[in-house]
């Protein structure tokens, strides 16, 4: 069905960055990059979504591969990058609260908020679609505004090194 078919675009796409074209941009550019690039590539998505009245199913669909290939594959390696740089006592305990605290509230709060928001747009119809694609764009903005914060916190590459 599509939602397989889905996962295993997702799956072959984090599968060929892990293995392929991270380790060069790894080398390249450092953690700092790697945590900036995430949100501008989700911003640029959730904005194309916005300036369209009525969103493409393959527009929407790309952007839930893109965020789901994040996910999976950028976002854990850059994470695991930074751990790296810390001490062993923040490296271990600080990964834990940001695991048990940060991603699973998140996730678990996101899931809620989006099984209300579902519930609503039955009901609605089309405005409440509206403000969910409003609402990406500007939660994908401040995560940008988040991460130009932490990336600032993170050694360059050549100091790192």
């Amino acid at each position: 069905g599509f939602t397989g078919n889905c996962y295993a675009w997702v799956n072959g796409v984090s599968g060929a960055l892990q293995f392929f074209i991270l380790p060069f941009m790894v080398k390249r550019i450092g953690a700092r990059w790697l945590w900036l690039i995430m949100p501008i590539i989700m911003l640029t998505f959730t904005s194309l979504q916005f300036y369209r009245q009525n969103p493409s199913l393959t527009l929407v669909g790309l952007t839930f591969l893109t965020m789901k290939t994040i996910e999976y594959s950028l976002r854990g390696q850059a994470s695991e990058m930074v751990w790296v740089m810390l001490d062993y006592e923040s490296r271990f305990i600080g990964k834990e609260l940001i695991n048990l605290f940060a991603n699973r509230l998140g996730k678990s709060s996101t899931a809620i908020f989006l099984f209300l928001l579902t519930v609503q747009i039955e009901k609605d119809g089309n405005h409440l679609s509206r403000f969910a694609v409003n609402a990406s764009v500007v939660l994908a903005f401040l995560w940008f505004l988040c991460t130009t914060k932490v990336a600032a916190l993170i050694p360059s590459k050549k100091i790192a090194a």
